[in-house]
């Protein structure tokens, strides 16, 4: 059968599987069903809809969790969490099914819509793509500072992400076991960034490990602490991109740092990379809202 006509066919069958399970607002608008909204976010971050139905109707066919909150969980994932596209591009349909079935065991109802509890920071899994092994820790306003703490002494030397909505205060973090300290010094011949063993150009494009490397190649050649600055108009953000080789991980700090001037950092990104002293040091870089006066003289 034509592979274009069966991914067609599974599109409507999990729409109106959906449909027949939900009757709950999604966020999709006037007249959007459940799953057609499901879809279609799927579809715009670039999840392949046939692995998102897959995995959907593994965990309801298990019987352990309710078709609802499985759909309610997708909503979460695709909608609120603030994970980049490549994520969703690159995730296999075991991780996919297994950060669902987290989401959807911390899922209540509050005003007709799914909503995260505030114990939801005890969703912690790995998520393997390919042969990348990624841990995910997912907090609300309640529970962030709690697990900050918990995370403290976990993250140093390791490349993270980090990401805030604004509108749901989720926050979501993304961390990789492996650091620097694991690898010989041969294996920085070619580049000092540890994203460098990860050939995976889908999840750290070719852009992105120059932008790194051009601003590491600067960063050796001052003296004193070299910020950039960078105005990101297109998407409404300003990057900061820094040095940093703090013993302990500072986002608390810098987090109330830019809230002090009335900003928000959306998601940060560090990047480790090899020094001759070891001592775990990354490139770091902070996205900050285009939102009030004060940082929109920057632009």
């Amino acid at each position: 059968m034509n592979k274009g006509i069966l991914a067609n066919r599974k599109e409507r069958f999990i729409i109106n599987r959906q449909e027949s399970y939900m009757d709950i607002s999604t966020g999709g608008g006037p007249g959007t069903s459940a799953g057609a909204h499901i879809i279609d976010k799927a579809k715009r971050v670039n999840l392949n809809p046939s692995l998102l139905y897959e995995a959907v109707i593994d965990l309801s066919s298990e019987g352990l969790i309710t078709a609802n909150c499985i759909n309610l969980a997708a909503g979460i994932l695709l909608d609120d969490l603030g994970f980049p596209v490549y994520f969703f591009e690159t995730i296999t349909k075991e991780s996919l099914k297994g950060i669902l079935a987290s989401i959807a065991k911390g899922i209540y109802f509050k005003e007709n819509k799914g909503i995260l509890h505030s114990w939801v920071a005890d969703i912690d899994f790995d998520l393997t793509q390919d042969s990348n092994v990624q841990r995910i820790r997912i907090a609300t306003e309640d529970t962030r500072d709690r697990m900050e703490r918990v995370l403290d002494k976990m993250l140093a030397g390791h490349r993270r992400e980090y990401y805030y909505n604004p509108e749901k205060s989720y926050y979501t973090y993304v961390f990789r076991p492996e650091t620097v300290n694991d690898y010989p010094d041969s294996d920085f011949a070619e580049s000092r960034f540890l994203f460098n063993r990860n050939q995976n150009f889908t999840a750290i494009p070719r852009l992105t490990r120059n932008r790194y490397e051009k601003f590491l190649a600067q960063v050796s050649e001052h003296v004193t602490p070299f910020v950039e600055v960078f105005n990101l108009s297109d998407i409404g953000e300003i990057r900061f991109m820094f040095n940093s080789d703090f013993e302990r991980p500072q986002l608390p700090v810098l987090r109330k740092l830019f809230a002090d001037h009335g900003l928000t950092i959306t998601r940060a990104y560090w990047e480790p990379y090899y020094t001759e002293t070891r001592v775990p040091t990354s490139i770091c870089s902070l996205y900050v809202l285009v939102s009030c006066p004060e940082i929109r003289k920057l632009r």
